[in-house]
């Protein structure tokens, strides 16, 4: 996915250089966001703008169809390699392997107490799947937040001006 994903490995591996330009790789993971969540804003605008309308039942079969062979062949080779190769200092967690599968990664670490500073502190090959947790629960409400939006006459002009308010309001929150 870009420039950002290398950076960000590079940046976990400890190169100095990388890790003085993208201090706590903030920087990949908001660019990340902010070009996925654009992209796909602008893919259910188009198929409103072709249809009138956005199917949902298509729109998450289109994201489970890209993702999910993805994810189940990670947690099977996780699960293969970790059991070929054991180790004292690492277990196989099947709790975490359950929650990356349902993308919930992100809320089983809150749950467990883990904070993005020590993410990486533990040595789990699952704990990276925390951000396309949050991306895809962002992808389940969103679509239905844009329907609404566009449903609305008179917010249909403005639906950008919506969006970027919330987008504000988020940012202060975060703030």
């Amino acid at each position: 996915r870009g420039v950002g994903q290398p950076m960000l490995m590079l940046y976990h591996h400890g190169l100095a250089v990388v890790d003085f330009v993208f201090k706590g790789s903030i920087l990949c993971v908001s660019m990340f966001f902010t070009l996925s969540g654009f992209l796909i804003t602008r893919l259910l605008l188009q198929e409103h703008a072709a249809s009138g309308r956005i199917s949902l039942p298509k729109f998450y079969t289109r994201r489970l169809r890209r993702l999910m062979p993805v994810a189940v062949t990670v947690a099977l080779l996780v699960a293969i390699v970790w059991t070929i190769f054991p180790s004292a200092s690492r277990s196989l967690d099947f709790t975490a392997f359950f929650w990356m599968l349902f993308y919930g990664t992100n809320l089983f670490l809150i749950h467990r107490g883990n904070s993005y500073q020590n993410l990486f502190a533990e040595q789990s090959p699952l704990q990276h799947t925390w951000s396309l947790s949050l991306e895809e629960q962002i992808y389940f409400v969103f679509p239905m937040l844009l329907i609404g939006l566009l449903a609305w006459r008179r917010i249909r002009r403005s639906a950008s001006l919506v969006l970027l308010f919330l987008a504000a309001v988020s940012f202060g929150m975060a703030w």
